[in-house]
């Protein structure tokens, strides 16, 4: 009777195994590919407002933050499925490129023309330019191999770390852009005053940079540490 039990017990294993067996190579790798949208049709674009940055006044960034919550996030929503990976990028320094908030996407070429419609066409890009707040929306194309999921990342880096990397930053950019719209829900949403906007925004950009001086040191790196497995790193400056 033991016997039997165990072949018994043997046969259920093997149903139970070729059930839940892992699929083919081929059916992996394409379920893989699902993550890496790297295709011929598609490629980097990006989307910039430049800044009216005086000399002698310090850098306003929480126009930034204006900029991506009211201008940018209704278009993520409108794209949202036609834009598999997409990144802001942020920077001020007394150059040519001055003070620019960048809407770094990969699309394809229609897409990327509707979505800079879009975003050139907002009022609030129009209000912010007839009041010398923005100097300019420019639309800008990586050249080259631009359908590279690598395009846009730092050349310095192993090409297992280029190829990643824009699915990294996709999820700090949102989260960056959740904590605004956490922060707004219920403050802004009636104002379409664009002076009473930018001081709302002033305020909400101050209260996400001291969540980042709260959190950022376990929510963010050390979870982010965590991930492998607490391994030591160097930061170089």
């Amino acid at each position: 009777m033991v016997i039997i039990r165990g072949a018994v017990a043997l046969l259920l294993l093997a149903v139970v195994s070729a059930c839940s067996s892992v699929p083919s190579t081929q059916a992996n790798r394409s379920a893989l590919n699902l993550l890496v949208p790297e295709a011929r049709d598609g490629a980097w674009h990006a989307v910039r407002f430049k800044q009216v940055w005086p000399e002698g006044e310090k850098a306003r960034w929480h126009i930034d933050t204006l900029i991506a919550h009211r201008v940018v996030a209704p278009t993520l929503l409108t794209f949202q499925s036609e834009i598999p990976l997409w990144r802001f990028h942020r920077r001020a320094s007394r150059d040519l490129a001055g003070h620019r908030f960048s809407f770094i996407f990969y699309a394809t070429e229609e897409v990327a023309d509707a979505v800079t419609e879009e975003l050139e066409s907002s009022e609030l890009v129009a209000s912010l330019r007839d009041t010398r707040v923005l100097e300019g929306v420019i639309r800008s194309d990586y050249g080259g191999d631009a359908w590279q999921l690598s395009a846009t990342s730092d050349a310095s880096w192993s090409e297992a770390v280029q190829r990643s990397w824009p699915h990294f930053i996709m999820g700090v950019s949102r989260t960056w852009l959740e904590l605004i719209a956490s922060i707004a829900q219920g403050r802004v949403d009636a104002t379409t005053d664009t002076e009473a906007l930018i001081e709302r925004y002033a305020e909400i950009d101050a209260e996400v940079t001291e969540l980042w001086s709260d959190h950022g040191q376990h929510a963010f790196l050390h979870h982010l540490n965590a991930i492998y497995g607490y391994k030591p790193f160097g930061i170089r400056y």
